[in-house]
């Protein structure tokens, strides 16, 4: 008996060893992430540095408070907003109700 449990305990633990998780389905990537939030907000919640943004989202801020987003290759920066993030085929859509959008494309300079 005692030998049935070793090599069941072995095998279970081979097994798991290779076990690969599957993806999540449906799961999506984020679209940016915060890089400066001074007064705002991320729904509900207080918004701050480091905070990745999912579509569907909405970020605001109060009063002259500010907002910067870094999604992809582009920086914005918002002022005294209500903003929605919606992805394009090959771009950003921001859905914007009030306020103020400062937006700048990173480039890349090459080193020769």
């Amino acid at each position: 008996m005692q030998r049935f449990w070793t090599v069941l305990a072995r095998v279970l633990a081979l097994a798991l060893t290779f076990y690969v998780v599957p993806p999540l389905v449906g799961a999506n990537a984020s679209l940016g992430v915060l890089t400066l939030a001074i007064h705002a907000h991320l729904e509900e919640a207080v918004a701050f540095p480091g905070l990745s943004v999912y579509e569907g989202e909405r970020l605001s801020t109060e009063g002259e408070a500010r907002l910067g987003i870094r999604a992809g290759r582009a920086l914005l920066t918002l002022e005294r907003t209500e903003v929605g993030l919606i992805p394009l085929e090959g771009g950003l859509y921001v859905d914007m109700s009030q306020g103020s959008l400062h937006f700048t494309l990173v480039t890349w300079a090459r080193r020769s």
